[in-house]
């Protein structure tokens, strides 16, 4: 079940987007796409006690080490992610950043901020790393918001 703060979150980023309701697949997860650029996945954790943000930005494969460089020291302390980390999902050697919100007590004005610092450093990572727009992370629909 999923738990009335999130519930009330999607409402209002809803509403706050000019969208439809964003309605969260079986895993809680929702997909927004931003600029046809970037992909931002919103999911609940299983213990629905925070939602993580998430956002592909490359692939192991087509990195140099001068860009691992680069990925590591944004990541120290958050400080080239707006607070995110990277991670790499190894069966896929995708990269990703990431982030976790406690979902209690989430003030929206707060993570809507939280999610245009991370919609930005996503954006800034993608266009980076490569050229092309990443594939999406889940197969539920894409939506686009300017």
């Amino acid at each position: 079940m999923m738990p009335p703060e999130y519930r009330e979150l999607l409402l209002q980023l809803s509403s706050k987007l000019g969208a439809s309701e964003l309605v969260p697949d079986e895993n809680g997860a929702v997909s927004l796409g931003f600029d046809s650029v970037v992909s931002v996945v919103l999911q609940l954790t299983s213990d629905s006690q925070y939602v993580t943000l998430y956002s592909i930005v490359g692939v192991m494969e087509a990195f140099e080490i001068v860009e691992l460089q680069d990925l590591l020291d944004a990541n120290l302390f958050g400080q080239g992610t707006g607070g995110a980390s990277f991670a790499m999902e190894a069966a896929t050697g995708q990269i990703v950043l990431q982030q976790r919100e406690r979902l209690h007590g989430l003030p929206f004005v707060h993570f809507q901020s939280v999610l245009s610092e991370f919609v930005n450093a996503a954006e800034l990572w993608t266009r980076r790393l490569g050229d092309e727009p990443v594939a999406r992370a889940v197969e539920s629909s894409v939506r686009e918001f300017a």
